[in-house]
């Protein structure tokens, strides 16, 4: 056989095989997308470039998006295994805010409010929660942080270094002429004061987009700041009986730098970070808060506030530090509070829908084995009835964790979910819930829509 023979017979095999497999996908696009068990089939179309709507370039989350700009919202399919969020609105609509807020989450920021108590400090919970809803709906940063924290050494969505502050909280706050911020958290500066922040390592952040600050001034002070390693700015902070803003923005952010002076009739709440559109999860943590401590906040400043953080959902966790074995009230008065505080908070923020989430497991000692404490299950479903009593949404997060005993199987986990208190969850922990909070509430978003 001639080399030219050869050549032809080989041009005549491949053009056998390339029309066997044209042949074999036209065959498969003509199955339809079906799902068996964990196995999914996607519909295979072969000639998907050529439709017209192919011609347009499918759209990404960038900087270069505009409030113009459209997204086409990934769907998910039905997992019957989440536990549900409860709606006690009487009307079907409780988180109905929040979700017309998320119809124009890719032109707008949508926020969220995540009031806690030690179980989410660290950004624990709230750190997977955000980024499980920024993957899908896009947002860049980590909301509100204090000017001084003391866990912020324990965080890791973002670095935190600082120093010469008095900080005062809800909880240990005695001067009652001390404005509190929303966070729980106010801080006076005093001579030597600083904060820097970075991108944290937990999710990877190579820089931030855009920094807000905000504070209370009724004098004439200035704040001085560094971004990377250019000169240092002095900006004069406004004076004013009403909270204000001072928004920082630059091509990239790796560092910043705050120092303020003078220090007199000055308070710091915290440095935003965020960009102009997406999801964004305020942690406002605080230790040894049962939840009432936030009757202390004052209407007026939450209003003045929300004027420029206008949240669509406010999320509040709490229970640890009001579980106990001699309650013999059955937390009767703790109901009867926590109502009040919701009606009370539902007046200040009159456009944002609000969901409780009951207290997660916690594990004693009993006979040498870790077994759930008795006064939890009970707890949860007064918290439940707090739900229903205030008409907003309730998450049985004790449930999803597991129900029964489930603390025990964190802390034993290797590596472990929960530290050896039975009680508190490691970052790994947190991670794994907040993930799947927020998988709740997509799917929640996903059934609102159809």
């Amino acid at each position: 056989m001639s080399k030219k023979d050869i050549k032809n017979n080989v041009l005549s095999q491949e053009v056998w095989v390339l029309a066997i497999l044209i042949a074999g996908l036209l065959l498969l696009s003509l199955i339809p997308e079906i799902t068996i068990g964990t196995f999914h089939f996607r519909k295979i179309d072969l000639l998907s470039d050529l439709h017209p709507t192919s011609l347009v370039a499918n759209p990404v989350l960038s900087d270069s998006i505009t409030a113009t700009d459209s997204i086409s919202r990934p769907k998910h399919s039905y997992n019957p295994s989440l536990v549900r969020i409860e709606d006690y609105s009487g009307d079907g609509k409780i988180l109905g805010y929040f979700y017309d807020a998320m119809n124009k989450v890719h032109q707008r920021q949508v926020r969220i409010a995540f009031f806690g108590d030690s179980y989410i400090e660290g950004d624990i919970i709230s750190a997977s929660f955000r980024d499980t809803l920024q993957h899908i709906f896009g947002g860049n940063g980590v909301g509100l942080v204090p000017m001084a924290s003391e866990t912020s050494g324990f965080r890791k969505s973002v670095k935190h270094t600082f120093g010469g502050w008095n900080t005062h909280t809800l909880i240990t706050a005695t001067n009652e002429d001390i404005p509190i911020g929303i966070s729980g958290y106010t801080c006076v500066p005093e001579r030597e004061n600083f904060a820097t922040y970075q991108p944290g390592k937990i999710p990877p952040q190579k820089n931030f987009k855009k920094v807000k600050l905000f504070y209370l001034n009724n004098g004439s002070a200035s704040v001085e700041y560094t971004i990377n390693d250019e000169p240092v700015i002095r900006e004069k902070l406004s004076s004013s009986n009403h909270i204000q803003e001072l928004t920082f923005t630059h091509r990239g952010i790796e560092t910043i730098r705050f120092h303020v002076t003078p220090v007199e009739n000055l308070y710091l709440f915290g440095v935003s970070f965020e960009d102009n559109y997406g999801v964004y999860v305020d942690n406002f943590s605080l230790r040894r808060n049962s939840g009432i401590a936030l009757a202390r906040l004052s209407p007026t400043l939450l209003k003045q506030f929300n004027e420029f953080l206008d949240y669509k959902l406010i999320i509040l966790q709490y229970g640890l530090n009001v579980a106990s074995a001699t309650d013999s009230t059955h937390y009767t008065w703790y109901s009867s509070k926590m109502v009040s505080i919701i009606k009370n908070l539902k007046e200040i923020f009159p456009h944002a829908s609000f969901l409780l989430l009951s207290v997660g497991d916690r594990g004693i000692n009993k006979a040498g084995k870790v077994v759930t404490m008795e006064a939890i299950p009970e707890l949860r479903d007064i918290q439940r009835s707090i739900a229903k009593k205030s008409g907003i949404a309730f998450w049985d997060m004790f449930e999803a964790m597991g129900g029964k005993n489930s603390v025990a199987n964190y802390t034993h986990a290797e590596p472990p979910l929960a530290s050896k208190d039975y009680t508190h969850l490691t970052h790994l922990g947190g991670f794994k819930m907040g993930n799947i909070l927020g998988q709740v509430l997509i799917q929640e978003i996903n059934i609102h829509e159809e």
